[in-house]
C-alpha cells in the first residue's frame, strides 16, 4: 500500500484536473500488480473523477453537507447516517464494492 496524505496539493488532484500519469497508474494498473493507493484529502469532491470508479473503499473521518451530496451523486450512497460515528476524532470505512 502507498499512502499519499494531502493528496488534494498534488497538482491536477482536484474534480476537474488530470493527475500525473503516476497517480493514474497506481490507480487504475496498481490494482492487478497488488498495489493499493490510499489518497488522503480533506474534502471527496477533490477526488479526480477519474478515480471515482476506480475506489474500492472510503475512510470518512469527517464530512461536508456538499460532500453528502457529492456521496449521493457520484456514489450512490448515503453517508449521512455515519454522521454521528465521525465525532470525537473517529472514523468510518465505507465498503464501495459491497452490494
Amino acid at each position: 500500500m502507498l499512502v499519499v496524505d494531502d493528496a488534494n496539493v498534488i497538482k491536477g488532484f482536484d474534480s476537474r484536473g488530470q493527475p500525473s500519469p503516476a497517480v493514474k497508474k497506481l490507480t487504475i494498473a496498481g490494482r492487478s500488480k497488488g498495489i493499493r493507493g490510499m489518497f488522503i484529502t480533506h474534502r471527496l469532491a477533490n477526488l479526480p473523477r477519474l478515480m471515482n470508479g476506480s475506489l474500492g473503499s472510503l475512510i470518512l473521518m469527517s464530512i461536508s453537507s456538499m460532500d453528502l451530496d457529492y456521496g449521493r451523486k457520484i456514489f450512490g450512497m448515503d453517508f449521512e447516517p455515519l454522521l454521528p460515528e465521525l465525532v470525537d476524532y473517529r472514523w468510518a470505512y465505507v465498503d464501495l464494492l459491497e452490494e
